[in-house]
């Protein structure tokens, strides 16, 4: 019974775990680094602009940036300290918002109605990564 039982489990795992290979068309390949970002996202932003283009990212270090040890780290410089918020969201306007909002945070406005509130700031698409990692992925992907 326990060796039915260990091969049943081997061969569920054999057949579960099998990798699967989905390359993606030769169309959907060409767009990298065109209309979608080296790594696969779309290049353009949101029609209501929301989200802005990306634009290659934040490559170099905001000014400012002095790190603390020899090999980078903190401390944390915010590029867009100047920013202020586009709204807040508190109890009191919640439900203007609530499409926008998952289950945790209206349940963290609904606990905490008087001191909980979410600033909102402009989006930024501040990813970026060295060319070689671009050129890789976009080789990888035409020949997998």
């Amino acid at each position: 019974m326990k060796l039915l039982l260990t091969l049943t489990a081997a061969g569920v795992m054999a057949l579960v775990g099998t990798q699967v290979n989905a390359a993606p068309s030769a169309a959907d390949a060409a767009r990298l680094g065109k209309t979608l970002t080296p790594l696969g996202a779309e290049q353009a932003g949101s029609k209501d602009g929301e989200i802005p283009e990306w634009t290659g990212g934040l490559c170099q270090a905001p000014a400012g940036y002095k790190p603390s040890s020899a090999d980078g780290g903190a401390p944390y410089v915010n590029p867009f300290a100047n920013e202020k918020p586009l709204f807040s969201i508190s109890a009191a306007n919640v439900d203007k918002y609530a499409d926008r909002l998952d289950d945790g945070q209206k349940e963290l406005f609904r606990r905490y109605p008087k001191t909980y509130r979410m600033e909102v700031y402009p989006t930024h698409r501040t990813a970026c990564f060295p060319d070689w990692v671009y050129e890789n992925t976009i080789k990888r992907v035409m020949s997998p």
